[in-house]
């Protein structure tokens, strides 16, 4: 198995125990944290590991990059 199949296993694990508390907002909000906290990391590819591990588009993950974008104005 190799690291990135290690992340989106453990990704989809955390997503699947947290998903049922979320509204939509909140679950592209948490997934573009993850993104960019695997970005951080590894350089690029978070938009793209987060919707293979959770079922959430990659328009969707972005929406809520950019919505945590406009939050703190």
């Amino acid at each position: 198995m190799s690291i990135q199949e290690k992340h989106i296993q453990a990704i989809r694990q955390e997503f699947q125990e947290i998903s049922p508390l979320l509204d939509e907002r909140r679950i592209r909000c948490w997934c573009a944290c993850r993104a960019r906290a695997y970005n951080r990391t590894y350089g690029r590819g978070g938009v793209t590991v987060v919707s293979q591990a959770t079922g959430v588009s990659r328009p969707r993950i972005y929406a809520g990059i950019h919505d945590r974008s406009y939050a703190s104005l």
